[in-house]
């Protein structure tokens, strides 16, 4: 590695051209003998911050550089061991087996022409392909399907190379290796780091940090190098193309762009005329024709195709109990957003109490009518805010590398949170991701900087050196000095290096800690979700999601009463919540389930235990559906918005609801209102074959067999092997067609339709043309397109009937990949 005692002048083989102003000379950078040690440290700080470029990139020229990165990775791999075998999460494991673009090399192009929750998230207003083709990577090309060990090995690969580039970068700014090894040190097993880098979803945010260090770097790179045109512009165009490459992995990204202006500000700010005010402009003119200019023009082309790919689907609906600002103004957002400023910062040094939610209620937005007492922290964060800020700003002469780190903590943080737009989320501790290398720099640096006052005191220097420059013992050892103050030296040198080494590693050891016991609640679900509960208890959706963790552990329904109850309490914290409402009913109609199979086995009349829990299911039920119409009818008016969707003829809802309140009242005997539910739940989903089951049996039991069969029909078109609508129908055929063998087999006992029955081909043509014109409704075009050429090709149905709707399918498609 470069010494970074040696000035650049020294490094680079072209000598700079002349600065207008003069430049301080090497021998100015250290203090004279009678320097106070406040003044030799602020010396220390401004030393690598004065103008002229003063870096040189860092070289692996020296065993100590190698030995101090294999700690840093050991650090890593110590922190995240027990990572590896852990499970990919109900989210993961069904975002990667319902993505089809992950699961071959075939659909390379809707990578780019999709959002990334595609399609499982019709908008969630992301767009980040370059992360989708990391799990692809994963997916496909390394063959690790849904085996979390690859997902795992790759997001820790990530993180150790994130942990190098933060004892790199600290250690350019800083000139010093110790403040860099503490930093990369500290951030290798950082805590608050576990959810991105054991969760497989926080890869897009070891993405973009990547990017964006690398990016840091290479901007140095085009200063440190000003002298040399052609490896300048190198490192120039590889900035600009880093920056795409990190927009493309997490919007947030875009701070690097803010981030360069800064670090030019403090480090490579020019002189032209004296006048502060000229000067600004000078410099803002120079950097923004060769530098911003470009990387405005990145970013503006990445807006341009996220645009054109989310404006062609709904609009983005927050939802309240994710991020509560979603109804808040901005003055709410902005003071809120102070107060998780500092959250961020209290987790980040004492990351003792970390969850998986911070959701509603557990974080609540401040209210600019301050009427309760929580509401004026948002008036003491901003307060502090202000005040580090003007901190920043009276010493930032002084203190650049400081101010630097600080300005890197607020621009990172800021971009993820909701002040100017409403994110998906209130607060996500993968957020504090890349803040965290600010911190642990900060952190590196003070210890550096307490230790090295040991090591080298004020008074041992003649002021030929920085005091806090890496020096030998001989340069310590003035020859004024007589030999009791010879001997202090070495044992304050001992000392210092005794106190630097315990200290870094006593906090490595408890962070590793730390790190090591959060991995083992992202074990699994219930874990994760469970430990929420403890951590965050005002969140309504942590006992949600811990209610659906106890309810997949136990598939025999053991434990459904834990369930209920955790359901229960997320009503309580939020009554109007809707998904919370729909889990708890679907709940309590599995344990009247389980309550009443043995009657029906033994063909008993239903208990009134029994029929009193499915009756609390259906209330429970109906209020989950008042809730979903309400906000469906929201985001359908929102939806006529677009072009696109203003004739479309939707249904908007969770049709899980409405499968669930038709099966109550299928139990309960009340079919007249179980094929309302089911009926409305065909409309929402009219691919979801339980629904036209659900209807063509209730429809039976009303003694409507004609248009029970037609249903029930549609249902084995869309699930051809479900054994329940075969036996239904078989039954409602003997009722309609006596003396025909409808319902056939073939040698290996699959039953099938007898097409040659009149009765039966009128059938199949009525539910063909019924269940392709409701997915055209529906917007469910190319699963329409599929079953015309099938009654086309395998029912004799006329081309007339769907030969227009196939061609006009084909001509969206063309259109749609153009």
């Amino acid at each position: 590695m470069a010494d970074p005692t040696t000035p650049i002048s020294s490094q680079d083989a072209t000598p700079p051209a002349p600065a207008a102003a003069p430049e301080p000379a090497p021998a100015e950078l250290g203090p004279a003998p009678d320097m106070s040690p406040i003044e030799a440290a602020r010396t220390a700080l401004s030393a690598s911050a004065l103008p002229g470029r003063p870096w040189g990139l860092p070289k692996l020229t020296a065993r100590y550089d190698v030995l101090l990165i294999a700690l840093i990775l050991l650090a890593a791999l110590l922190a995240y061991v027990n990572t590896f075998s852990g499970d990919l999460g109900l989210e993961t494991r069904t975002m990667l087996q319902g993505d089809p673009r992950l699961h071959d090399l075939d659909h390379l192009d809707d990578i780019f022409d999709k959002n990334y929750g595609y399609p499982l998230v019709t908008n969630d207003g992301l767009y980040r392909p370059l992360t989708t083709l990391s799990f692809l990577l994963n997916y496909t090309i390394l063959g690790n399907k849904t085996d979390p060990v690859g997902y795992h090995t790759l997001n820790w690969l990530l993180h150790a190379l994130n942990s190098i580039l933060v004892f790199y970068l600290v250690t350019v700014i800083f000139r010093s290796t110790r403040a860099g090894f503490a930093a990369g040190l500290l951030f290798a097993c950082q805590p608050a780091n576990t959810e991105a880098v054991t969760c497989v979803l926080g890869r897009a945010d070891l993405l973009s940090t990547a990017l964006v260090l690398l990016g840091l770097f290479t901007h140095l790179g085009d200063v440190a190098w000003a002298n040399r045109p052609a490896l300048k512009w190198l490192m120039r165009f590889t900035s600009w193309l880093l920056f795409f490459l990190a927009l493309l992995a997490k919007e947030s990204a875009a701070v690097l762009l803010p981030l360069v202006v800064v670090f030019d500000w403090l480090f490579d700010w020019r002189r032209y005329s004296g006048h502060a005010a000229r000067d600004f402009w000078e410099n803002c003119l120079r950097k923004f024709r060769s530098n911003y200019l470009w990387m405005l023009l990145v970013w503006l082309g990445y807006l341009a195709m996220r645009t054109v790919v989310l404006l062609r689907l709904e609009p983005k609906l927050v939802n309240f109990v994710d991020n509560p600002l979603a109804v808040s103004n901005i003055f709410d957002r902005f003071l809120t957003s102070c107060v998780l400023v500092a959250k961020a910062s209290y987790l980040l040094i004492f990351p003792q109490w970390l969850s998986a939610d911070y959701s509603f209620s557990q974080i609540v937005p401040v209210d600019t009518g301050f009427r309760r007492v929580e509401d004026w922290l948002g008036v003491l964060a901003l307060l502090g805010i202000l005040g580090v800020l003007c901190a920043v700003w009276r010493f930032h002469r002084h203190l650049r590398a400081l101010a630097f780190w600080i300005g890197l903590f607020l621009l990172t943080l800021a971009s993820n949170l909701s002040v100017l737009t409403v994110g998906n989320s209130i607060f996500s501790e993968r957020w504090l991701y890349l803040p965290a290398a600010s911190v642990c720099a900060l952190v590196g640096v003070v210890i550096h900087l307490v230790t090295r006052s040991i090591i080298a005191p004020w008074w041992a220097y003649k002021g030929e050196l920085p005091p806090f420059a890496d020096c030998s013992e001989t340069v310590l050892l003035n020859d004024h000095l007589d030999v009791p103050y010879q001997h202090r030296l070495v044992v304050r040198r001992r000392l210092g290096w005794f106190i630097y080494v315990v200290t870094v590693a006593m906090i490595a050891v408890v962070f590793s800690l730390r790190a090591y016991w959060r991995n083992t609640e992202w074990k699994s679900d219930l874990s994760l979700w469970q430990a929420a509960t403890i951590i965050s208890p005002n969140s309504a959706k942590a006992h949600k999601q811990f209610a659906f963790a106890l309810f997949e552990a136990a598939p025999d329904g053991s434990r459904i009463d834990e369930s209920i109850a955790e359901a229960e309490k997320s009503l309580v914290i939020f009554p109007a919540y809707e998904e919370a409402c729909a889990q708890l009913g679907h709940y309590l109609g599995v344990k009247a389930d389980l309550r009443g199979a043995p009657e029906r086995i033994a063909r008993k009349p239903m208990s009134p235990e029994t029929r009193a829990l499915y009756i609390k299911a259906a209330e429970v039920l109906q209020r989950a559906a008042a809730f979903n119409r309400k906000s469906s009818e929201h985001r359908l008016r929102q939806l006529r918005t677009r072009e696109w969707a203003a004739n479309l003829k939707l249904t908007l809802g969770n049709h899980l609801i409405y499968l669930d309140l038709g099966t109550v009242y299928s139990q309960l005997g009340a079919f007249p209102q179980a094929l309302e539910a089911f009926a409305y739940a065909a409309r929402i989903s009219p691919g979801e074959p339980v629904a036209h089951e659900g209807m063509g049996e209730a429809l039976a039991n009303l003694g409507r067999p004609e248009e029970s069969v037609v249903e029930l029909i549609q249902g084995l078109m869309l699930a051809p092997n479900r054994g329940q609508t075969w036996r239904v129908l078989e039954i409602v055929y003997k009722k309609l067609a006596p003396n025909e063998q409808v319902v056939a087999r073939d040698p290996a006992g699959r039953p099938h339709l007898n097409t040659s029955v009149a009765l039966v081909q009128g059938h199949i043509e009525r539910a063909f043309r019924s269940l392709v014109q409701a997915l055209l409704d529906a917007n469910q075009r190319e699963l329409a397109r599929k079953l015309a050429e099938i009654a086309v090709d395998q029912y004799g149905m006329a081309q007339a009937d769907f030969g227009d709707l196939v061609r006009r399918e084909v001509q969206r498609q063309k259109f749609l990949r153009r």
